[in-house]
């Protein structure tokens, strides 16, 4: 029943069918309380209530009850509580638990790191507090992990390097502290997303042990060191962002090494029990160099698939394109975002090589010297790209590299030509109508005042 125009309370009859195994009423407009009498279903494993005007407190109201879920989907309600209440007594074999966007409050509940099949975990868009338990690392089967757009503080655990995780979101909290301890070894990364934080220090050399990694967001964090060069190793790489930081030195010129092209490798291909695969919709939204992945799992009638969907906002031009297929694996907008950092020295020549890349920023940097020619994908860059560096040089910028040859600046022989010579056509006429003045005016005195007549007669 997802995907329509359902307008009403969840009725209470619906607890009446005992046998009910998967209910979905996502994307309605149903309002009001989530009824007790839903947990009569013995044998409901599956509940998807995503994206509707659901309200009130749901912990620890009826947590008692649903024992056999394996999967529940609260995201895009009002809900609301402290989920610190909820009994870890519950949700035995729970596998994808996401409350996304509602209005949940408090700290991380400690009980969910005892939940070890767990394989997808959404907490984003909620009003969470305090630090990133160290029980996450418990969590040994989980590949989908969105704890963004809360008020989490604190250090990411040392210890967090799970061997299955594909997709890390922890941006825009208040995390805190290195990179250096936080230990996301794992082959299989596709996601890494940190932007939007107070973390600090240099970029660690294990980033580049993760092989599949394909998109990498560290912006508006407080980094620091020279250009990580171990990030050329990233030869899955599709967008980088690490703008916004206090990185400095050159920019490497072994980033013209990344192939940039679409891999099977970064794939979101996770199984549920019901054996089918997870396809993805990839909406990638150009904004203003922002990077949000927001994670968003829904169902088709009769669950055939299950979509995983990942929102991109780029730093350009307003456009807006929308992908489909397995997650990233279409990825046709390649970007690069080094802005509002310490950078100087020149943008390497040999960028110009990497024809896939499309999104290209270094503005606001200390970067000098002439601009890349603009062949294949940089001729198609603007000034905005490269602003606020008062030494860069050549098109698109205004700013000629070859001194005499500035733009609007009058040659010698202009000058000479508009102010050396006095055209002398004009010079007679303007005499001569000077003197018919003065002579004229003369007479008129001569001939008002008699003293000066009889004075000059």
């Amino acid at each position: 029943m997802s995907q329509n125009a359902l307008t009403s309370n969840i009725p209470l009859c619906l607890g009446g069918l005992r046998r009910l195994g998967m209910l979905d009423l996502s994307h309605n407009n149903l309002f009001g309380e989530i009824p007790e009498e839903l947990g009569m279903s013995l044998y409901l494993f599956n509940l998807r209530l995503s994206n509707n005007s659901l309200s009130g407190k749901i912990f620890p109201k009826f947590y008692h009850l649903f024992n056999s879920l394996s999967a529940l989907y609260l995201d895009g309600n009002k809900l609301e509580g402290n989920i610190l209440d909820f009994s870890p007594i519950s949700f035995k074999i729970l596998e994808e638990l996401d409350v996304s966007d509602n209005h949940f409050y408090g700290k991380l509940p400690r009980w969910l790191w005892n939940y070890t099949e767990l394989e997808i975990l959404d907490f984003s868009k909620n009003h969470f507090e305090g630090p990133i338990p160290t029980g996450l690392c418990n969590l040994v089967n989980l590949e989908f992990l969105d704890l963004s757009l809360n008020h989490l503080s604190g250090t990411i655990p040392s210890c967090f390097n799970l061997q299955k995780v594909m997709h890390v979101h922890l941006a825009k909290n208040r995390l805190s502290g290195t990179l250096s301890n936080a230990l996301f070894i794992n082959s299989s990364s596709v996601t890494l997303d940190l932007s939007e934080n107070n973390l600090t220090g240099r970029i660690p050399d294990w980033i580049s042990r993760l092989p599949a990694l394909s998109v990498f967001l560290l912006k508006a964090n407080q980094l620091d060191g020279e250009f990580p060069v171990h990030l050329c190793r990233l030869q899955s790489l599709s967008i980088l962002d690490l703008s916004q930081n206090k990185l400095s030195g050159h920019i490497p010129s072994c980033l013209s090494n990344l192939t940039l092209k679409p891999r099977s490798e970064k794939s979101y291909d996770v199984s549920i029990d019901f054996g089918l695969p997870l396809l993805d919709e990839l909406m990638v939204d150009m904004g203003l160099t922002t990077y949000d992945l927001i994670g968003d799992l829904e169902t088709e009638k009769n669950y055939p698939f299950i979509f995983q969907e990942e929102e991109v906002e780029f730093s350009t031009k307003g456009a807006r394109y929308t992908y489909k297929g397995i997650i990233l694996e279409l990825l046709s907008i390649e970007s690069l975002d080094l802005s509002y950092n310490n950078l100087n020295g020149r943008i390497p020549p040999q960028l110009t090589e990497v024809t896939t890349l499309e999104v290209f920023s270094v503005a606001h940097n200390n970067l000098s010297g002439p601009l890349p020619d603009r062949k294949n994908q940089f001729g198609t860059f603007e000034e905005s790209s490269f602003k606020g560096n008062p030494l860069l040089c050549g098109p698109p910028l205004n700013k000629s590299c070859h001194e005499g040859d500035s733009p609007g600046t009058p040659s010698a022989s202009s000058s000479e030509k508009e102010h050396g010579f006095l055209d002398m056509g004009d010079f007679y006429i303007s005499f001569a109508v000077s003197f018919a003045i003065i002579f004229l005016a003369a007479i008129i005195v001569l001939y008002i005042n008699p003293y000066w007549r009889r004075a000059c007669f």
